[in-house]
């Protein structure tokens, strides 16, 4: 007979909801990458801090001051000694870190985004790809559930341990879909902007792309002696990115499909680092992906291998009067057991036994406090090398142990834990409602503002005039993207800088060549060639993106040219014995053609700037 209308709306309401959910174990390790990303990108600009972001460096805050929007706010323009960013380098690399952990977590999102936006504010020429897509997803991060799985607020959860029970781990709401909406119209919009014949015609991008000295790599450089081969992946790129993120929104199939598409694109990605120094952008596309890894990963996939009889016949007892001991059956149920491994108040039977912490393992072997604990990670899927690390030197193991009995004993009876969960009495049903519909607004209005930004810029119909009352409220929140990924196509040529100086004894000397800007140790002038290794010689992709962005294309280029060269004297001038008096900032090109490496074309020599270290 018919079916029931109802059963279909039904049905079709449960697949909606499961292309939109997100599942909260994959954001845990969403929030753990985009909080690795953070301290990957403070440790890469470390070195170049005197450099980028003091007074007496390339961009002092004047400069800084002038070409921000007055929109911005930059805590770094609030001091410019080399000790004040180092400062605050410190502080945020502590909050990347309790993000990872998942310590205060909707706290420290918000202060992550705020230092991020505020770091890349200080210095907008040194920004790419990767800066945009890292402070995006911040942004969407401080309204997800990052800290319901895996995470300290968790396991310090006035619910615990009722909150270890099975439960679905879905998480249906639109800022989900918004989050997959900004991945799909990143991937979208590259395609469209690639429209060049070198990638839907000749399919040369690929070998235009690995022609660049400065991007290309080892396996870069292997790659590019097989043009055919690189012909098939320009196709590759070009309809993953503009078809694979459909596979996010399947109705068939649709968790098999997300996980398809998840792992598309990690293996892009993972490709595009093997074979280009793409920055902070490989790091932070290739893992922060996996947000989108379906409940069928876990559940169907990687749980099932995990179960075994090791690990589901563990048992744990604590006493919950001991601090200690509450704690670290909270930490050890969160990050090192499986939900199949029971935990239990330790009972008065038992208590007689003078341990705080017990653990049985499949054997009926018992194990008292240290020992329990290291059986705890031994079990574990993610932390068992600990166990066979202390295990190795037994004097070691009975320091620790000895530690672990003075910390139980020493500790206070009554603790207040430090977690987002534990400060939070119970909710009532009408809140929760009101938050989810809150937070599902929130979403409808970043996906109508991503769609209708990217709409204008590419010209899309309808027409859309994008309202311009609302640009200081974007502009304020860094909303601005662009993703021409090597779009309409990959450059033909290159380029390189030489710095001709002269020194005070009329020596003239080469200060770029060999790296000679991050060494300051100058080498004789060989006349106009291209420094080998290239890469080595612009040092990172900071500083790449600032010659390409601001030294050789700002509006404001002879400012920002002149603080260059005053740098260079200042630097070089303060470590050599020789001083130098005046220098000549170069730019060379060659232009190269397809399958013809060993036949580039080189372009006569542009003289960018002149410097007198004297003025």
């Amino acid at each position: 007979g018919p079916r029931d209308p109802r059963s279909i709306i039904a049905q079709c309401w449960e697949r909606i909801c499961l292309i939109v959910s997100l599942d909260y174990r994959s954001l845990a390790w969403f929030r753990f990458f985009l909080g690795f990303v953070t301290l990957m990108d403070l440790a890469n600009r470390w070195g170049d801090i005197f450099a980028h972001y003091t007074d007496q460096g390339i961009y002092p805050r004047e400069l800084s001051t002038k070409h921000a929007h007055y929109t911005w706010i930059s805590l770094h323009a609030a001091g410019g000694s080399e000790l004040f960013i180092q400062a605050i380098f410190i502080i945020h690399a502590m909050i990347a870190g309790m993000m990872m952990v998942g310590w205060w977590t909707r706290t420290v999102t918000v202060a992550n985004w705020f230092l991020v936006t505020s770091l890349q504010a200080r210095n907008s020429y040194l920004s790419h790809g990767g800066d945009q897509l890292q402070r995006m997803l911040l942004l969407f991060s401080i309204f997800l559930p990052l800290s319901k799985c895996f995470s300290v607020d968790a396991a310090l959860s006035c619910s615990f341990p009722s909150a270890r029970k099975n439960k679905s781990c879905r998480w249906v709401s639109v800022m989900g879909l918004a989050v997959t909406v900004q991945f799909t119209i990143m991937y979208v919009t590259s395609y469209l902007d690639k429209s060049d014949p070198a990638w839907r015609v000749d399919r040369t991008a690929s070998w235009y792309a690995l022609r660049l000295d400065f991007f290309r790599t080892m396996v870069g450089g292997w790659m590019l002696a097989f043009p055919n081969l690189l012909e098939y992946t320009t196709t590759a790129v070009l309809i993953w990115e503009g078809f694979g993120p459909l596979l996010w929104f399947s109705p068939f199939f649709t968790e098999q499909c997300k996980l398809l598409a998840t792992l598309g694109f990690f293996f892009l990605h993972l490709g595009f680092a093997l074979a280009m120094r793409l920055g902070q952008f490989s790091c932070i596309t290739t893992f922060c992906v996996w947000v989108f890894t379906p409940s069928y990963f876990w559940d169907c996939l990687l749980f099932p291998y995990l179960k075994t009889t090791e690990r589901t016949a563990f048992r744990v007892w604590y006493d919950s009067s001991s601090n200690l001991a509450d704690l670290v059956a909270r930490v050890a149920t969160t990050f090192f057991l499986i939900p199949e491994s029971v935990v239990h108040q330790l009972p008065p039977s038992m208590a007689s036994q003078n341990a705080f912490i017990m653990a049985r393992d499949h054997q009926d072997r018992q194990y008292h406090n240290w020992q329990a604990l290291l059986m705890i990670t031994k079990v574990s899927p993610l932390f068992w090398p600990i166990y066979y690390l202390f295990s190795i030197n037994l004097q070691i193991t009975r320091f620790l142990s000895r530690a672990f009995l003075y910390l139980e004993k020493s500790m206070q009876k009554q603790i207040r834990y430090a977690g987002e969960f534990s400060r939070k009495g119970v909710v009532s049903r009408r809140k929760q409602k009101l938050r989810r519909m809150a937070l599902n607004c929130l979403g409808i209005l970043f996906i109508t503002s991503i769609g209708a930004y990217h709409a204008e810029k590419l010209n899309l119909p309808p027409s859309f005039d994008f309202p311009s009352e609302l640009d200081p409220v974007f502009m304020a929140l860094h909303f601005m993207q662009s993703w021409a990924l090597f779009a309409p196509r990959p450059p033909s040529s290159q380029w390189w800088i030489n710095i001709k100086g002269i020194t005070d004894t009329g020596k003239r000397i080469e200060l770029y060549d060999d790296a000679g800007l991050f060494t300051w140790r100058s080498c004789s002038d060989v006349g106009f060639v291209k420094p080998e290794p290239y890469f080595q010689s612009v040092k990172n992709h900071r500083w790449f993106k600032y010659w390409e962005n601001g030294y050789m294309h700002s509006k404001d280029v002879d400012t920002l040219r002149f603080f260059f060269g005053k740098y260079i004297c200042n630097e070089y001038n303060k470590r050599n014995a020789v001083p130098v008096l005046e220098f000549q900032v170069h730019v060379l090109r060659e232009r190269f053609m397809y399958k013809l490496p060993k036949n580039a074309t080189l372009l006569p020599s542009q003289i960018l700037w002149n410097h007198s270290c004297l003025t």
